[in-house]
Formats: structure tokens, C-alpha cells, sequence
């Protein structure tokens, strides 16, 4: 059985994580053509098409779902870390990978999270409030991929949905119902 004591672990290990994950970054501009000045659009990173329509899909957790651009998203099934669970909640884990087979360096910062659990939103763990949360800027090479934990507080561990939204337009849900 956990007890608190083993939460709080989990949640500085978490916030560990997550300031050794901070750190780097990369401005990535749009080539232009010499002849014409004109962007060329198959060199802008996730979401900055302008006239593209956003990406958005549902899956169940543990599918791999690719958002756009070479990036793929997976989000395991969420786990009790204190079965127990408080007038908060229950609290998780939850696994988040994503991969790039794209060209280009994709950041974890162009990704906000949120948690939705019984109509409520979740309180991700380490983080204050409920609400939506950026990763932790880390680079992602082509060809690579990264994965990371993310603890929260939830209302029901049966009725959870977690959203990724990639630089505010493409997205992929999350639930564990299809």
C-alpha cells in the first residue's frame, strides 16, 4: 500500500524530471525560394501551416496515433499510484512517448497536456493547479523518440481522457473508452 509519504515521492521525482528535461531550444525558420520570396511550406514545424486544417483524433490509451509532420503520440493506460485515493482523487501514472520519423527537430514544449476525468479536470501532480500543462522543453531528433512519465490527480481512473494539443491546433485524444 502507498502512503503519502510514497506520493510526494512520486511528485518530486516528477518535478526532477522535469527540470532535467528543461533546458535547450531551437528556432526553426521557414526556408524561402530566392526567385520568390515565397515560404515554402513543407519546411515549417507542426502547426505552422497556416491554411492547414488541424489534426484532431481519438484513440485508446496505448495506441499510437500520428498527429502530423512524422510526429507520433502514445499515451499508456493511466495506473494507480495510491490505491487508496483522497477526497481529491485517485492518483496515477501515466506513460507519454512521442516519436518522430519526421525531417525535422520536434521540441516537447509544443505540447500542452490536459486531463479530464469524470467531466472534471485533473490535477496534474508537481503542477498546483488544474488545468493544462506544457512539457518540459526537450528535443526530439528525427529518428528518435522520448518518453516520460506524468503523475495526476483524477476523479475516476475509469473516466479519464488526456489531451495533447501540439502548438494549439493538432491534437490527440486520449481515453480509455472507445
Amino acid at each position: 500500500m502507498y502512503t503519502t509519504r510514497h506520493v510526494a515521492l512520486a511528485c518530486c521525482l516528477i518535478a526532477v524530471g522535469a527540470v532535467a528535461l528543461s533546458g535547450c531550444t531551437q528556432s526553426v525558420a521557414p526556408e524561402t525560394e530566392p526567385s520568390t520570396g515565397v515560404s515554402s511550406a513543407s519546411t515549417l514545424p507542426v502547426g505552422e501551416l497556416g491554411d492547414a486544417d488541424p489534426v484532431s483524433k481519438v484513440a485508446i490509451f496505448a495506441d499510437t496515433v500520428e498527429v502530423s509532420d512524422g510526429i507520433s503520440l502514445v499515451v499508456a493506460k493511466p495506473e494507480p499510484i495510491d490505491t487508496a485515493g483522497t477526497s481529491a482523487g485517485v492518483a496515477i501514472k501515466m506513460g507519454i512517448e512521442v516519436e518522430n520519423s519526421g525531417e525535422e527537430e520536434f521540441d516537447t514544449s509544443f505540447i500542452t497536456v490536459s486531463i479530464i476525468s469524470a467531466g472534471e479536470p485533473g490535477t496534474i501532480l508537481g503542477y498546483e493547479n488544474a488545468g493544462d500543462l506544457t512539457l518540459p522543453q526537450a528535443p526530439v531528433e528525427p529518428g528518435q523518440r522520448m518518453a516520460m512519465n506524468l503523475g495526476a490527480t483524477v476523479k475516476d481512473i475509469d473516466d479519464v481522457s488526456v489531451t495533447l494539443l501540439i502548438k494549439g491546433a493538432d491534437s490527440a485524444t486520449f481515453t480509455n473508452r472507445p
